[in-house]
């Protein structure tokens, strides 16, 4: 009986370290995959979402890593033998039997990050269109912590109704620009400015109108839940034509 309590014991020992395990310094642990460890900065992805965008955050935030094999890398101790402590006073952290530190947020961002999206979308003048249908892909590289590089692109279709006649109109957009986001764990806001161009074609027993490419203003927004699920909305406006659309669509990273 000892010798199968001791198996049942190694098994769930063997369970509990599957994975790499980030514990900060405000008392927050992640379960995560460490991808790389720089001098200043440790590069992961999520251990339930491993195809999913890397995330960067700063090693000063960061108490211990416990890897997947047992062994630890403890950085509290690194960072702190250079400040002076007052004699006999506690280092409080998680695994103290003292009270937590009042928790704080942790300086996270992704370093790049792809975003597939779907939905609806609609003309908001000037046109007998339809509600229809879009289909999108946005590429962010974070040049910084809050701000990255984007780059639009996004096609939609919306069924044109004019008397005896009928038929469809296809828009392409082709944007880029900055976008703004929150720091934080799991759910995140976003913004984006971006400008181009938009090209349109029409179908049906209106495929005589020639093909129209005009520049575009675009304004965007959403939230990023769990670092994976996407909803957003995006704003273009031609201003030669003063014709404007709108598009609300739901995604995901990767």
């Amino acid at each position: 009986m000892k010798n199968v309590f001791i198996l049942v014991f190694s098994f769930f020992s063997l369970i509990g370290f599957a994975q790499d395990q980030l514990i900060f310094k405000n008392g927050e642990d992640l379960q995560v995959k460490v991808v790389e460890i720089t001098p200043d900065q440790i590069k992961y992805k999520r251990f339930n979402h491993l195809d999913g965008p890397t995330i960067v955050i700063h090693k000063e935030d960061v108490l211990l890593i416990q890897y997947e094999n047992g062994t630890k890398d403890l950085f509290y101790q690194q960072q702190t033998l250079d400040q002076p402590t007052q004699p006999n006073k506690p280092i409080h952290h998680k695994y103290a039997d003292t009270p937590k530190a009042p928790k704080q947020k942790s300086d996270i961002y992704l370093q790049d990050d792809m975003l597939f999206f779907s939905g609806i979308a609609t003309t908001l003048e000037g046109s007998d269109a339809k509600l229809g249908f879009q289909l999108g892909l946005e590429r962010a590289y974070y040049f910084h912590r809050n701000f990255a590089l984007t780059a639009h692109v996004s096609g939609t279709y919306n069924a044109l109704e004019n008397g005896y006649y009928s038929g469809g109109m296809i828009q392409a957009f082709f944007l880029g620009g900055i976008q703004a986001r929150t720091r934080t764990i799991g759910n995140q806001l976003y913004g984006q400015l971006l400008v181009g161009t938009a090209w349109t074609t029409y179908t049906g027993d209106f495929n005589e109108l020639d093909n129209i490419w005009a520049p575009t203003i675009g304004l965007g927004a959403g939230v990023v839940i769990n670092d994976f699920t996407d909803i957003g909305l995006r704003f273009t406006y031609d201003p030669d034509n003063e014709f404007s659309y709108l598009q609300i669509g739901v995604g995901i990273h990767f």
